[in-house]
């Protein structure tokens, strides 16, 4: 193996970023152990290994996303979009699943439980659910690609950027509470949206696309235009047939 700068020089270490090669001279420590080669480190992406990339677990991956959310998506690695979206998934299923049992479980309580019609609309509900949450943060990504405009970020990185930030509409809905309604739409779509908007904003200033006020202002229209262009048609056809 040789260098990727140097081709003269053996490697020593393949990058944990992008994964080229590198020789000593060209490789660059981190605080979480592996080296990544000079050019990532020149461009921002020494961040440390995302926990659901490397079998590490989803709530691994929501502790240090929490913990450092500068870090993680200020310099979030460049991947495979097709793992983000697989987080998104699987987070979505795991708090899909969760609230509708709560629900079934409180009807049971009070002793009305659910008839075939409304079992068949909770299972609606349940996709509903899934499906809106997905697309939302993907719309987000792809609209913040837009706002930032410059070709220095790719789509592909705003969109993994947007989708590891999928926890959001389940914190907003926990936040809001879990009663559909036309306002409780509204006030989940913009406490999604300011939820969102703070690591997407730490994304875009990691890539050198934006300052403080202009990320934040970006990201939440990003996030704003996502929820309520995109999602709130879906939005309200689930209400409808909840």
């Amino acid at each position: 193996m040789l260098c990727a700068e140097h081709p003269e020089r053996p490697a020593v270490l393949t990058c944990e970023t992008c994964g080229s090669f590198a020789c000593i001279a060209c490789g660059v420590s981190t605080p979480w152990g592996p080296s990544c080669c000079v050019r990532c480190a020149a461009a921002g992406r020494r961040g440390p290994p995302i926990p659901w990339e490397s079998k590490g677990g989803m709530f691994a991956t929501y502790r240090l996303a929490g913990r450092e959310p500068r870090t993680f998506f200020g310099s979030l690695r460049e991947g495979s979009i097709w793992r983000a979206l697989s987080f998104a998934v699987a987070q979505q299923i795991v708090w899909s699943t969760v609230f509708q049992a709560l629900r079934v479980f409180t009807r049971n309580l009070r002793g009305f439980p659910f008839t075939s019609g409304e079992a068949f609309a909770a299972a609606v509900i349940w996709f509903g659910f899934l499906a809106y949450g997905v697309a939302v943060c993907a719309a987000a990504g792809v609209t913040l690609s837009a706002l930032l405009g410059s070709g220095r970020v790719s789509t592909r990185d705003c969109v993994r950027a947007a989708l590891y930030t999928s926890p959001t509409p389940v914190i907003a809905a926990v936040g809001v509470g879990l009663t559909p309604g036309p306002v409780w739409w509204l006030l989940f779509g913009l406490v999604t949206a300011f939820l969102m908007a703070r690591p997407l904003s730490y994304f875009a200033q990691g890539r050198g696309q934006a300052t403080a006020t202009t990320g934040s202002a970006s990201a939440f229209v990003a996030a704003a235009l996502g929820i309520f262009g995109l999602g709130a048609p879906l939005a309200w056809l689930l209400y409808l047939v909840r």
